[in-house]
């Protein structure tokens, strides 16, 4: 919340300041309208607006000062869009990032390239210019953003944004020198930007994953495709659509059946002193069969499982007759389980009466395969982190994480190891670390980010979302090996 204000209250100051009319008169608007039957129309229309402060301008003053108050970071995240943007030359041009237009991760770029450029301004020509600029472009005469630029720093508003670009390709070209061989597999997705949760089907013959295909947009635009690893289908018929499945889900590989959550029931629509709104569920469903027979009404095969929860993901056990969920209370996360049939809906951890723990955002979870541990990737403080819980003990442990970033926890088969996403290194990569060993192996060496691992059960084969030029993209690497380990106690 802290965080929330400090960024909103940032674009009040900074675009008040940057005003060239009282805040009464947002902008001069005059033209001339002719009526609708009238044969000849005229329509003219002008508008002279109060302030030309960018996008890019006004949200990375916004996140720089959230930076500046310790409510936000330039984390490696960013550092990850910035650099695979820079090092495939495609960073928005200046006149891009002057509007808020494109496919859905235009919009996110415009955030990032207006943080980084900020604090590329602050850096070399000191924060007061950023000032500067608001009040020079508050003068009335100057109807221009670009000769602000120049009547405050000295060059041109090109020239300015060529020495940040440049400065981004030095550093960035420095560090993926380091890194030595890349490795990352292939690429098996062909569309979409936003692909990730990629999970191998029970008869380990296809990959799952969600897409937004060619939607423009991912928000509510995903759906579940599957690629096929049957050498005899050909590449251009390897991808399919399989269902509407728009987040993280989960599949019981001995009884084929997929759980997920979506509020799209009505059964869902919570109480008005509650909201009012409608709640995400838990909900189960077979897989789609590989070969489907024509149906004109089709058989419905979809089960709700809870009602007004507010589950924002849901996993199975491994006998499959409880799903554990990450359940939602006002402003606060908690781990609960309920049976498959729907009842018994019940919370693990923490107690909900304790102040002292708990959890501001559950993303995903897994539970491993001998049923004695859920791993969950939750937020702690200003990072994610990853923690297990122990479903015999009812205890709960955190991996240990060196001050890193966490995430996306997944078991072995057996249960005797687990993979996660971390940017211990400054870059997110794949890791694997075998319980009771002390011992952690790096499986991944890219320059734009891993997350999202599952491996096969024999653990021989990989898949993982990776970041590249063109968004989130689906990897698979045939055969698993070390790049490199590091000693590593666990909790």
């Amino acid at each position: 919340l802290r965080g929330v204000c400090t960024h909103e209250f940032a674009h009040i100051v900074s675009l008040w300041s940057s005003m060239k009319l009282p805040s009464w008169i947002p902008m001069i608007q005059f033209g001339d309208f002719t009526h609708p039957n009238d044969p000849n129309r005229v329509e003219l229309m002008h508008v002279l607006p109060a302030t030309t402060i960018p996008p890019w301008l006004a949200e990375g003053i916004a996140q720089y000062e959230d930076m500046r108050s310790g409510t936000d970071s330039w984390d490696s995240h960013r550092e990850m869009i910035m650099r695979t943007l820079t090092l495939s030359n495609k960073l928005l041009s200046w006149d891009h990032m002057q509007v808020m237009t494109g496919r859905g991760d235009d919009y996110e770029k415009v955030y990032n390239h207006g943080f980084s450029l900020v604090a590329f301004i602050a850096n070399r020509y000191g924060f007061k210019k950023i000032v500067s600029i608001l009040r020079e472009n508050a003068l009335v005469y100057r109807l221009g953003f670009d000769g602000s630029v120049k009547a405050t720093v000295g060059i041109s508003a090109k020239q300015l944004y060529k020495q940040w670009k440049d400065s981004l390709a030095i550093h960035y070209r420095k560090q993926v020198k380091g890194l030595g061989a890349q490795i990352f597999g292939k690429k098996i997705n062909k569309e979409g930007y936003d692909n990730f949760w990629p999970k191998f089907s029970p008869d380990e013959k296809k990959v799952y994953f969600l897409s937004n295909g060619d939607e423009d947009y991912s928000f509510s635009n995903k759906l579940l495709y599957s690629y096929s690893l049957i050498d005899t289908v050909k590449e251009e018929k390897k991808i399919r659509v399989e269902k509407a499945i728009n987040g993280f889900y989960s599949i019981h590989a001995p009884s084929g059946r997929i759980a997920y959550t979506s509020r799209k029931s009505s059964k869902s629509v919570v109480e008005p002193k509650n909201g009012g709104d409608r709640a995400f569920d838990a909900f189960i469903d077979t897989l789609p069969p590989e070969k489907r027979k024509f149906r004109l009404i089709r058989r419905k095969t979809e089960r709700q499982v809870t009602e007004k929860k507010r589950v924002f993901a849901a996993v199975f056990s491994p006998t499959g007759d409880v799903l554990a969920c990450a359940h939602r209370i006002h402003e606060h996360f908690y781990l609960a389980v309920v049976d498959t049939n729907g009842n018994n809906f019940r919370i693990l951890y923490p107690d909900t009466a304790s102040r002292e723990t708990r959890f501001d955002y559950l993303y995903s979870l897994d539970w491993s395969g001998d049923g004695c541990r859920i791993a969950v990737s939750f937020i702690d403080g200003k990072k994610r982190t990853i923690g297990i819980y122990d479903t015999l003990t009812r205890e709960f442990s955190v991996l240990k994480d060196a001050g890193c970033d966490n995430r996306d926890p997944r078991f072995s088969a057996n249960g005797k190891a687990i993979y996660f996403s971390s940017d211990r290194t400054g870059i997110f990569n794949i890791y694997r670390h075998v319980f009771g060993s002390r011992t952690l192996a790096r499986l991944t060496n890219v320059s734009g980010g891993a997350f999202a691992p599952d491996a096969s059960r024999d653990e021989t084969k990989l898949t993982f979302a990776n970041f590249d030029e063109k968004g989130y993209g689906i990897y698979l690497i045939d055969s698993i090996k070390a790049v490199d380990e590091t000693p590593y106690d666990s909790l």
